[in-house]
């Protein structure tokens, strides 16, 4: 890695962060569990692909790699995931939207715990989650599909299906 960082000197010099064991390991470590975490975000979405096993890793682009992965995130209640990812969020395109959304519904078959587990996340962390609107309704979109409001009502969480009811997408 040729990072370079300012030290906090009256110079301030900069240095290469290569040069650094600690640095490498860590950075290495950090690396395992990204990769990890994409591997399982995979995992989940070829499970569930309509897609050959092949075929989805080459053809899809990286808006639709990032919406899988955090789909995983929120699916895994992972909220450290989920920051990382959303900090890549403007590689998904508000106008995208619309063709995402079909995407999603037509070629993945979840097991429906495994949305409304999401949408449940998505909910119970709106106020320490910056989700862009577009994104959350490409995964709001899904509930039909596998029968959120039913799962909400089924498991008496109110507070969810209020959010959904309230949430209010921009021009669907």
């Amino acid at each position: 890695m040729n990072s370079i960082m300012p030290v906090d000197s009256p110079e301030k010099k900069k240095i290469s962060l290569k040069d650094f064991e600690s640095h490498k390991h860590i950075s290495n470590l950090l690396n395992g569990l990204l990769q990890r975490r994409a591997a399982n975000a995979i995992d989940m979405a070829l499970q569930a692909s309509s897609y050959d096993s092949n075929d989805i890793l080459v053809e899809i682009g990286p808006s639709q790699y990032l919406l899988l992965m955090l789909l995983y995130a929120f699916t895994a209640e992972d909220l450290t995931f989920a920051y990382l990812l959303l900090e890549l969020g403007d590689l998904i395109k508000p106008q995208l939207k619309s063709y995402l959304k079909v995407w999603l519904m037509d070629e993945f078959s979840f097991h429906p715990d495994k949305i409304y587990k999401a949408v449940r996340f998505l909910c119970r962390k709106k106020d320490r989650l910056d989700v862009p609107t577009h994104i959350l309704e490409m995964i709001l979109h899904l509930k039909d599909k596998y029968n959120i409001i039913q799962q909400c009502i089924t498991n008496e969480d109110s507070d969810v299906l209020e959010w959904i009811h309230d949430f209010q997408p921009k021009n669907s």
